[in-house]
């Protein structure tokens, strides 16, 4: 998840740049993509927590 996180930044630097790639803004893919992942990691922490899984 790390590599794949670190690719992502990579986009967002390249799309403040103001590259494209097949005519599609990298950038916002990424930003979206990193709002997903951070949504199901949020999701997971605060089941866990309400199922008995935190202090």
């Amino acid at each position: 998840m790390g590599k794949y996180r670190f690719v992502l930044a990579i986009f967002v630097a390249l799309s403040h740049i103001g590259t494209y790639f097949a005519g599609i803004n990298q950038g916002v893919v990424s930003v979206v993509s990193f709002l997903l992942i951070s949504g199901f990691t949020m999701q997971k922490s605060v089941d866990n927590y309400f199922r008995g899984g935190g202090n």
